[in-house]
């Protein structure tokens, strides 16, 4: 009977979708801030938004939401009318990961947005699960 157990666990195993085995995760850049003045200059923020497959823009959105600071998008930094230490950030950019790029049932970062009866979801590549997620 064990016997039997180990070939099916295999041949499961080797049917599941390549994403779902592999264990290397995506690897994401450290928030690079520098405050000046009365300005707070985040410097890899198009890096950072590419890499997670976001747009600057939803970035963006719940960055100003959540600081309650205006900001403009200058050459690929957002720059904070404000300061915003980097702790703050930091922070901040794990909530954005928690809630709108990690899977909530297998944990990995390959997601991506979908609209599924006006309601905005978030699908994850590696193990087909749909999440509602909230507006900014």
């Amino acid at each position: 009977m064990d016997g039997d157990f180990e070939k099916l666990a295999e041949r499961i195993y080797k049917n599941l979708p390549e994403k779902t085995r592999e264990k290397a995760r995506l690897e994401i850049p450290e928030i690079e801030s520098v405050v000046v003045g009365r300005k707070t200059t985040w410097k890899n923020f198009s890096a950072i938004a590419k890499t997670l497959k976001r747009k600057e823009s939803h970035l963006y959105k719940f960055f100003t939401k959540e600081t309650g600071l205006p900001a403009t998008l200058e050459g690929g930094n957002l720059v904070f009318s404000g300061r915003v230490s980097n702790s703050r950030l930091k922070d901040l950019f794990k909530r954005y990961l928690k809630e709108f790029v990690i899977c909530k049932e297998c944990g990995k970062l390959d997601t991506h947005f979908t609209t599924e009866l006006g309601i905005k979801m978030i699908k994850c590549q590696a193990c087909g699960a749909i999440n509602p997620v909230r507006r900014i």
